[in-house]
């Protein structure tokens, strides 16, 4: 059943590192010390995840208030999502 209510979305995508890249640039990238900064762009990365989880894991996206959002390179290409309902203060 979708959630109710107001709710905190937290998503890390990563992506792999182009082919072309070195070895050491390689090695740099997947240890943090380069960061993904190119396409696909993260609000469009963000978008996706609540478009789809529209109707499935919430009722509509209007109920993200609050969002945290990172790109990283990996070894594969995937998404960790967190969803977590928010309390009243």
């Amino acid at each position: 059943k979708p959630l109710e209510g107001p709710i905190s979305l937290r998503c890390v995508f990563w992506l792999p590192v182009p082919m072309s890249y070195s070895i050491k640039r390689r090695k740099d990238c997947l240890n943090g010390l380069e960061r993904h900064c190119k396409r696909p762009d993260i609000d469009n990365l963000l978008k996706s995840v609540k478009d789809g989880c529209n109707g499935v894991v919430w009722i509509d996206d209007c109920q993200v208030v609050e969002v945290m959002a990172s790109k990283c390179y990996g070894v594969i290409a995937m998404a960790e999502i967190e969803v977590v309902r928010v309390v009243a203060f």
